[in-house]
């Protein structure tokens, strides 16, 4: 893509979301900027994806997607023993390149589809704050999230994930886990690994449902009423053999399972390399 005088098109002249507006201005949210995600944007963090105030990510006509993995090249900070580098031994920061993080108690809301692949979503909360009374930040998806089974998390001092928050209507396709909580009435995909070793109290609070790639409620709690859902999550690959779960609010099982065709599938329209320009 070009980036305006931004930089953004080659990891040694990366886009700079640290200036004033650059977050919106990569996507046409801000009068005068290149708006380079509009139409979707496959963006490589080879710095910190830092997003430091309140901020919604418009709809785009194809999912953003945030990664850390450029071909071959890898940009995630890590120490000598393979571990992932985002703090010293006191506390402090250090590393955390190739990661996505936002500041303690704001909210990112993404009105369309949005994928993590191949990065870390770290939580900078320390434990300083904690005892402050302050609290970590909130993703809010209004159409769909994407976790990949390759995405890392990691928590500093404060030993606490971002909340995550699905809204009616939305979906969330996941293959690992890693956020402090699940909140919202919208729908939760496991992935058919994940499936195995996920129980009800792990979505504890989720108001919406829960469902494999085939639609099958699997936690009775937040199947519809008179469905005959598992009271615990599968523990083989092997497709249920019952009848599709009933149409929910949110879609039926044949919705769900083109939707995470369609998510897996789906190439962004551009590739971005980005980073911040402060500590």
């Amino acid at each position: 893509i070009t980036a305006s005088d931004n930089g953004g098109n080659t990891a040694n002249a990366p886009y700079k979301t640290g200036i004033t507006d650059g977050w919106g201005k990569l996507m046409g949210a801000v009068e005068g900027g290149n708006a380079a995600g509009k139409d979707g944007v496959k963006i490589i963090l080879v710095g910190k994806g830092y997003i430091g105030a309140d901020f919604t990510f418009p709809a785009t006509a194809k999912p953003i997607m945030f990664t850390s993995v450029d071909g071959e090249v890898s940009y995630i900070s890590k120490n000598e023993d393979g571990t992932l580098k985002f703090m010293n031994e006191n506390g402090a920061n250090a590393g955390q390149y190739g990661m996505f993080m936002i500041i303690d108690g704001k909210t990112v809301t993404f009105e369309g589809d949005v994928i993590f692949d191949n990065t870390v979503i770290l939580s900078r909360l320390s434990k300083k704050s904690v005892e402050a009374g302050k609290d970590t930040a909130t993703i809010v998806i209004k159409k769909s999230i994407t976790v990949t089974d390759t995405v890392q998390f990691a928590e500093m001092t404060g030993e606490m994930g971002y909340h995550l928050v699905i809204e009616e209507g939305a979906y969330a396709y996941l293959d690992v886990l890693g956020f402090e909580d699940y909140k919202g009435k919208g729908t939760i995909v496991v992935g058919d690994n994940l499936k195995k070793n996920v129980k009800a109290s792990d979505f504890a609070g989720f108001e919406g449902y829960i469902v494999d790639t085939d639609g099958n409620h699997l936690f009775a709690e937040n199947a519809p009423e008179n469905d005959a859902p598992a009271t615990d999550a599968p523990t083989t690959d092997k497709p249920s053999t019952d009848k599709p779960a009933e149409v929910p609010p949110t879609g039926d099982s044949t919705l769900v399972v083109m939707a995470v065709m369609f998510i897996s599938m789906v190439a962004c329209a551009a590739v971005l390399t980005i980073k911040k320009s402060r500590v």
